[in-house]
């Protein structure tokens, strides 16, 4: 859902503006949506706006304009017959609320209530609306009861009236939720039961049964297990939001006590993968649903100790079940810095598992995907229990890949990875794997994209309430700006990534959080203090981390240069410097670059001034602009977005002098 309404808004031809008035009132799966979308429409044509109360959304990185109430002097403008002193009560009151100001001004007992403050807004106003409901007819009242209960379509209500016999024209409208609120909530159960029961014969699709099952008071395990088939589909439509509310009635009505347990614990695996931890019920939460729970929202030692305990529990009776626990405690221990246990449980993996696939994947977990094949090969080599699941089998391959031979091949399929998830609504799942893609990004050098990606990373975390997946986001954030030299926002995504790190025992986070600002006092010269910081580094990981990325290749390509020339090789130190440059100018890591500029002008060799030279990415964009590819087709080539292309097209003309794209062949060929 969420990448479909992405699509949906940035194929418009045409500048467009959505408008979502009474925003905290939509359900939790299309206010996510949405809100995922609004944060990723930057560079379309489509501007989105919310209208929301205080509070009641996590906004705080979109644009805001606080809207404030009426003072007296509006509030007199709108209701100029009230008494000033009544007037000024009921602003007090109410805020300056204008519908408040409108719907309790007639009702001098409210008014009272209001003004010795034992009676609170919300609760004021639904007073009023019930008393409004309670003033209709019946026939008045049972037919709003129809609207309050439907989908809202209008030909949906009139047929459901007609159907008990209630007049069905002019049947009163909302003015407010808290109106379709109280005439849902001042009708009794029974006349509830019998509304349901009518909107279940005019209503289509899985309505029919949901009101069905709200038309049931007792258990029917027949309903029951068809609305748990209505939930496996809307799950594979990508809609697992949906499906909560589907299983939890089915868990209502169920015809014994493991169906309902089971049911139950669906329903809450359903909320928690779906990111609406605050729906899981925690009565029902199994070893292995709390393990997850740690691993993507809490403490890390915690969920390694879960999901081991859940997998340890299963060899014997379900070896598949628990070859999959075992890799996510793997996982969890990886995050925690035990690496020595993360190891003990996929080679557990390795020499128990029945299936040949699940031997394969464990002994590549063991040995850091060293000896693995390319990533395609490792996602086709996968058991059919991993090829049949909607996470695993993108994630158990990518964690393969990722510290395998073949870096470039694995970020490809990480991009993969990342829109299959995002269009099937994992929001639970979706940080990680965009970490990671992020994680790769730095390594190779695609920092713009990996930066973006982290920043990605740390919106889908926060969406879904993840501390774990926020202290990576930062921490990575804070190597991008460390490289670059960006002192302030490093220190800010470092100071926040330990915070969080501490909060849920992520060692991961932790240690490369403090490399980040290792790096930042080797970029500001401060090396005494690089060197004291990068002893308290404690996670293998960060600490083994091989010289193998184009900034770790700068590095020594500048601090070989330097020896040279300290040694008054002065030629011989010229050609590490120049590749330092050159490097560290692609990764726009400036104070390195200007170091490096530094060293190569001692040595007597001209530089050139910061930024004029050609990039290694920008090299490749301008030459396939140059043979006449497409920015799509060109991002296509080099796995990058058209923006991106754009945005290295923008660099490259002022470089090259030219200031049209059919100029580029012959720029090209004078520079070469």
């Amino acid at each position: 859902m969420f990448a479909a309404v992405c699509t949906l808004l940035r194929t418009t031809a045409e500048p467009q503006v959505v408008v979502v008035d009474d925003a905290h009132n939509l359900d939790r799966a299309s206010i996510r949506a949405l809100l995922f979308t609004a944060r990723r429409l930057h560079g379309s044509r489509t501007a989105m706006l919310f209208g929301v109360r205080d509070a009641l959304l996590d906004t705080a990185d979109l644009p805001e304009l606080r809207i404030d109430g009426l003072d007296e002097e509006a509030a007199a403008r709108l209701l100029p017959d009230l008494a000033p002193a009544t007037r000024a009560v009921l602003v007090r009151a109410t805020g300056g609320n204008p519908l408040a100001l409108r719907e309790l001004e007639p009702d001098r007992a409210v008014l009272d209530a209001l003004a010795t403050g034992t009676v609170p807004l919300g609760e004021a106003l639904r007073a009023a609306f019930a008393e409004r409901v309670a003033a209709l007819t019946q026939p008045e009242q049972d037919a709003l009861l129809v609207a309050a209960a439907s989908t809202g379509r209008p030909e949906t209500i009139s047929a459901a009236c007609a159907e008990l016999g209630l007049p069905t024209k002019n049947i009163p409208g909302f003015t407010h939720p808290l109106m379709r609120s109280a005439a849902y909530g001042t009708a009794s159960p029974e006349r509830r039961r019998t509304v349901h029961k009518a909107l279940s014969t005019v209503e289509t699709g899985g309505a029919v049964r949901l009101h069905r099952a709200l038309a049931t008071e007792g258990a029917d395990e027949a309903l029951a297990a068809e609305l748990e088939a209505d939930a496996a589909a809307c799950t594979a439509r990508g809609g697992l939001a949906a499906s909560i509310s589907v299983l939890t009635e089915a868990a209502r009505l169920s015809g014994t006590q493991p169906a309902r347990q089971r049911r139950r614990a669906a329903a809450s695996y359903a909320a928690w993968k779906s990111g609406h931890p605050e729906l899981v019920e925690r009565e029902h939460v199994s070893t292995r649903l709390r393990g997850l729970m740690e691993r993507y929202s809490g403490d890390q030692v915690t969920a390694f100790e879960y999901l081991s305990r859940a997998s340890k529990s299963l060899w014997d009776n379900d070896p598949q079940q628990a070859a999959d626990l075992a890799f996510l405690a793997g996982d969890a221990a990886v995050q925690a810095g035990l690496l020595d246990e993360a190891t003990a449980a996929v080679t557990e993996v390795a020499e128990r598992a029945t299936d040949s696939g699940y031997r394969d994947f464990g002994r590549w977990l063991a040995v850091w995907g060293a000896d693995a094949p390319p990533p395609w090969q490792v996602f086709d080599a996968a058991p059919e229990a991993i090829k049949r699941s909607g996470a695993h089998k993108w994630l158990v391959p990518m964690a393969i890949s990722m510290r395998g031979p073949y870096l470039r091949q694995a970020r490809e399929f990480g991009l993969e990875a990342v829109a299959d998830l995002r269009e099937n609504g994992m929001l639970a799942i979706n940080a990680v794997p965009l970490g990671w893609l992020s994680e790769m990004e730095f390594r190779l050098g695609l920092w713009d994209e990996g930066a973006a990606h982290a920043h990605e990373s740390l919106h889908a975390a926060k969406d879904a309430g993840q501390r774990p997946g926020e202290a990576n986001a930062h921490a990575l954030l804070a190597l991008f700006a460390a490289g670059r030299g960006e002192e302030r926002e490093c220190r800010a995504h470092a100071s926040s990534a330990l915070e969080a790190a501490r909060a849920v025992r992520d060692r991961l986070a932790a240690a490369r959080a403090t490399w980040a600002l290792a790096l930042l006092d080797e970029a500001l010269g401060q090396h005494e203090a690089a060197t004291e910081r990068l002893a308290t580094v404690e996670h293998e990981l960060v600490v083994r981390q091989a010289q193998d990325s184009p900034f770790d290749r700068a590095r020594v390509a500048l601090a070989r240069g330097q020896q040279l020339r300290r040694d008054r090789r002065v030629k011989d130190a010229r050609e590490p410097l120049r590749q330092a440059v050159e490097l560290f100018d692609g990764l726009r890591a400036t104070p390195w670059a200007e170091r490096a500029r530094a060293e190569l002008r001692a040595c007597g060799a001209p530089t050139g001034a910061a930024g004029t030279e050609l990039t290694p990415q920008e090299w490749e964009v301008a030459r396939l602009a140059a043979a006449g590819l497409s920015n799509r087709e060109i991002g296509e080539r080099l796995f990058l977005s058209p923006r991106t292309v754009g945005y290295h097209l923008h660099k490259v003309f002022p470089k090259l002098g030219v200031a049209r794209r059919s100029q580029l062949r012959a720029a090209i060929t004078r520079t070469e």
